[in-house]
């Protein structure tokens, strides 16, 4: 009876830790490129919380570095009690990053969390009327990235509008889609149109209506 019990306890103890055992996959890509090895060698952690009545405590549960490729595997053991995230550092020259911190999950025995970067670039914008009517023309435009959904409208520029940025802003690097809808003496005309930016590099955009 006794060794069945002994080993009883060993098939429960085993089993627990096979319930527990999980394995986490991690992946870095730019988003414009669909490559990771620029991201070799960047840093990420998991860090167990377990909630209390008054606060929760964190643990930094473990460590470890994307390789050649921007990824990584490891094993790691959750326990039921706690809940865990993995972090990881933000790259140099990143404008765009669709998270940083992911919840794991209980319930899923292997698990990949997905990370896109995007590097900047910078643009201007040179807006000009250059069929102008008047004071009653106006335009409004929007833009998106190829891999967002639209941002919303600008407000609207009135008469013989002309305009150029004062300086270069920070956006992502990849596709950037304008569309601008002209409004002159009540006919809606709408146009479309986009620019491709490098990592790093610096252009202008035109809208002449």
């Amino acid at each position: 009876m006794n060794n069945l019990m002994i080993l009883f306890s060993v098939f429960i103890f085993f089993s627990s830790c096979e319930k527990n055992h999980h394995v986490i996959h991690v992946s870095a890509t730019n988003i414009v490129t669909g490559s990771g090895s620029q991201y070799e060698g960047l840093k990420f952690s998991v860090v167990a919380t377990t909630s209390g009545v008054f606060e929760s405590n964190y643990k930094n549960v473990y460590e470890g570095y994307l390789d050649q490729n921007g990824q990584a595997s490891f094993d790691l053991k959750m326990k039921n009690n706690k809940s865990y995230k993995l972090g990881i550092e933000l790259p140099e020259n990143s404008c765009y990053f669709n998270d940083l911190y992911f919840s794991l999950k209980h319930d899923l025995k292997t698990q990949t969390v997905n990370i896109v970067f995007a590097p900047c670039a910078f643009l201007k914008l040179d807006i000009t009327n250059i069929n102008c009517m008047g004071i009653n023309d106006s335009m409004r435009f929007r833009s998106k990235l190829s891999f967002e959904d639209w941002e919303i409208w600008s407000s609207y520029r009135v008469g013989c509008y002309d305009y150029v940025s004062a300086d270069y802003f920070e956006i992502p690097s990849g596709w950037r889609i304008y569309e601008w809808e002209v409004n002159r003496s009540g006919v809606i005309t709408t146009f479309i149109d986009s620019i491709y930016l490098e990592s790093g590099e610096y252009k202008t955009f035109e809208i002449n209506y």
